[in-house]
């Protein structure tokens, strides 16, 4: 079968990111300890929430599972650590490799706090487990049964009444000799792992499904999506009607771009209801949720510069035009692009929304391009109208577009100053609620046999007699007119 290089490309970022963008709560996979293997491996990042003083037990969180091995000799060291002691080890791992004992300045934080019976027994922080631990047994730190998940060798208790935050499970090459020194491990054993991580007693799952398992950044995001997807599916059934009273193009392109919009939440709100009950979901869940999002949002960029462009004679030739022709297929592809590149990218191991990532960033910059483009056609488009009370509306018509063409960039900017906690949240929020004002007010202007859609949409007769010729000629007036 022979591909085009834009398919080629396309199937190619698929492929990786079907690889690589598995994100769960349910950690299932295997390692192999030994002297030549990296140092330290990042199983998990996940961000507790703040514990109820009120009810401990129902509102901490919990680390459980299994690390079994066919081996008996302790390997490896199964290590807890927050946000903060962990951009300090990575710190150090950057510069471990010069180091000579590079075990010794990696534990080093890490011993200063966390509790161990042999080596560190005044320390009172739990971080450490011994692994692989005995087959069909409790690991050797847990002392007392009744602290551990049935089912389960281990378990973490995270519990802080301060706030919600990120903590992160690694697996160390690092043990604890004879004399309390770590050194490298030399035991070339495979690990087999299968550990949970979420907020609240595993037994009261039940109470709450859409934040147990979910990282505190992602809680709510279930009732956000699902509520965003009820509201487009209304505007879309909406939008459907309005093009069974009049099929005009506009009407139809911008059903097509609320099909799309209702797909994507409905994918995102899949991805979470899997998320919730299994602890595992498939990244390409998000990213096709992703794509039907950014390439309508692309779309309806291109749709209301297509508006002004042919103002006030149809659009049906604007995709004809070859400068726009080109230029929407160009940044459609582009989008596609942006859009799985940006898929499955973390900082310090965290997801990261889009707007957030270098894709993102270029991203914006079409959308400035867009822009640019919108402002020159409204330009053009008031000049040559001829109606004062037009020319008002096409003035408030194009404010209203560019505060939807600008708002992802100014909020990109402000995005750092949120704490990531919150940031995913607050940055779906707001996409979700400028969009969905978009998407309203165009459904209500376009739509049809209304006061506003007869007298600033209907294309006048004048127009309509000369075919729009006389329109194109106005705007190479207009240019050579600006040039001089």
């Amino acid at each position: 079968m022979d591909l085009s290089p834009l398919e080629f490309v396309f199937i190619f970022l698929l492929f990786n990111l079907g690889v690589r963008i598995v994100v769960c709560l349910n950690v299932v996979g295997s390692w192999q300890a030994g002297s030549d293997k990296e140092l330290m491996t990042v199983l998990a990042a996940f961000a507790f929430q703040k514990t109820d003083p009120v009810a401990m037990e129902g509102s901490r969180g919990y680390i459980y599972g299994n690390i079994t091995s066919s081996s008996k000799v302790t390997a490896a060291q199964l290590v807890l650590v927050d946000y903060e002691l962990f951009r300090k080890l990575s710190l150090v791992l950057d510069s471990s490799h010069k180091d000579k004992e590079p075990c010794t300045h990696l534990m080093g934080p890490i011993s200063e706090l966390a509790f161990e019976k042999r080596c560190f027994p005044n320390n009172r922080q739990d971080f450490f487990r011994a692994v692989p631990c005995p087959s069909f047994d409790l690991c050797s730190e847990e002392d007392d049964p009744l602290n551990v998940v049935p089912g389960s060798q281990f378990s973490f208790h995270i519990q802080d009444t301060t706030g919600a935050r990120f903590w992160y499970l690694l697996l160390t090459n690092c043990l604890l000799n004879e004399h309390c020194n770590w050194t490298k491990s030399n035991s070339r054993v495979r690990l087999n792992y299968d550990i949970w991580l979420v907020n609240g007693h595993p037994d009261r799952s039940g109470i709450n499904p859409f934040e147990h398992q979910f990282s505190f950044e992602r809680q709510d995001t279930m009732e956000l999506f699902a509520f965003a997807f009820l509201l487009f599916l209304a505007l879309a059934f909406a939008q459907l009607h309005s093009c069974r009273k009049g099929e005009k193009m506009v009407s139809l392109v911008l059903l097509a771009f609320l099909v799309m919009r209702v797909l994507g939440f409905l994918l995102h709100s899949f991805y979470c209801l899997k998320f919730a009950f299994y602890g595992r979901a498939s990244g390409m869940l998000t990213l096709f949720g992703d794509l039907f999002a950014s390439t309508a949002d692309m779309g309806l960029m291109l749709l209301l510069i297509a508006v002004v462009k042919s103002w006030p004679s149809s659009i049906r030739n604007f995709m004809s035009k070859r400068r726009y022709g080109s230029m929407g297929i160009v940044c459609m592809m582009l989008q596609i692009v942006f859009t799985c590149t940006a898929a499955g990218t973390t900082f310090q191991y965290i997801p990261l929304h889009m707007l957030e990532t270098w894709p993102g960033w270029m991203s914006m910059a079409t959308r400035l391009l867009m822009t640019q483009c919108f402002m020159m056609e409204l330009r053009f488009a008031v000049k040559r109208e001829t109606s004062r009370e037009r020319e008002d509306f096409l003035l408030h018509f194009g404010s209203g577009c560019m505060v939807w063409f600008v708002y992802v960039i100014i909020l990109a900017v402000a995005v750092l100053q949120i704490p990531l906690l919150w940031r995913y949240k607050i940055i779906t929020g707001i996409c979700i609620l400028a969009d969905f004002i978009a998407y309203s007010a165009l459904v209500h202007l376009f739509w049809p046999q209304s006061g506003k859609e007869r007298t600033y949409f209907e294309e006048p007769r004048s127009t309509r007699q000369s075919g729009g010729e006389e329109w194109e000629e106005f705007e190479q007036s207009i240019i050579s007119t600006d040039q001089r």
